[in-house]
């Protein structure tokens, strides 16, 4: 499935500090019709925004430079851009990012360490 703006794919950031986690989110993703950036941080994710703003942000909240005043500033830069926050990682597949997933990809993914998300409007 492809996910398409103005004619090119769009774009997703993912950002997470735990390179494993990183991984494993881009390669959910992978093959989705998304072009996929990644930011290993708040700072790192701040500069990707002000360079070019994605059409959807997926991100951690506790990681350096992250938290509420993170989100607030993308919020100054990219007022428009969807943000999904991943608030925890365990064990276990949790129902609202699977259906989260099947909203954006259009598929049935079934994440394992991702227990909470949020919108955030």
């Amino acid at each position: 499935m492809s996910r398409m703006t103005k004619g090119k794919a769009a774009v997703l950031l993912i950002v997470e500090d735990d390179r494993e986690m990183r991984s494993l989110l881009c390669d959910e993703f992978c093959g989705t019709g998304y072009q996929l950036r990644e930011a290993r941080d708040g700072d790192e994710a701040f500069l990707a925004v002000l360079q070019s703003v994605p059409d959807l942000i997926l991100t951690d909240l506790r990681m350096p430079a992250g938290g509420d005043d993170y989100i607030s500033r993308l919020r100054t830069v990219a007022p428009r851009c969807p943000i999904v926050v991943i608030r925890d990682i365990l064990s276990g597949p949790h129902p609202v990012l699977r259906k989260l997933l099947d909203w954006i990809t259009g598929k049935g993914h079934a994440m394992r360490r991702v227990t909470a998300v949020g919108l955030i409007p």
